[in-house]
């Protein structure tokens, strides 16, 4: 799966991308994580966070008010963090977003990545 800065997906199937489809009403989607072939995460420039599942995507939901999303990394359907520009980290538990915590008071969180549950370097 892959995310472009119109708010669209495109999936890599059997050899072949799909056309891209709109999944983002209100802004580019800036990553992507897919741990799981049925399962795949993605944040946006405006803090909303999208869900793929079993072929369908969430509608966008604001996670980080005021915090442009800038990585997610997913180790598994039921754990993923996202980092945003204004160093705030929210995390999925497998059906939501936690509340946003500063994670970086410093400044920009760039990426994420977390290779197993419950564990992320940022």
């Amino acid at each position: 799966m892959a995310v472009d800065d119109a708010g669209n997906a495109l999936r890599y199937s059997g050899g072949t991308w799909s056309a891209a489809k709109r999944i983002d009403k209100f802004a580019q989607t800036n990553a992507i994580s897919c741990p799981t072939t049925s399962f795949c995460a993605s944040v946006d420039f405006l803090g909303h966070a999208l869900v793929y599942h079993d072929g369908s995507w969430t509608s966008p939901k604001l996670v980080a008010t005021g915090d442009e999303m800038q990585s997610v990394s997913c180790a598994s359907p039921t754990f993923c963090a996202a980092v945003g520009a204004k160093g705030k980290a929210v995390v999925w538990n497998g059906s939501a977003w936690s509340t946003p915590a500063v994670a970086n008071p410093a400044g920009s969180l760039g990426s994420v990545s977390c290779p197993q549950n419950g564990y992320c370097v940022a």
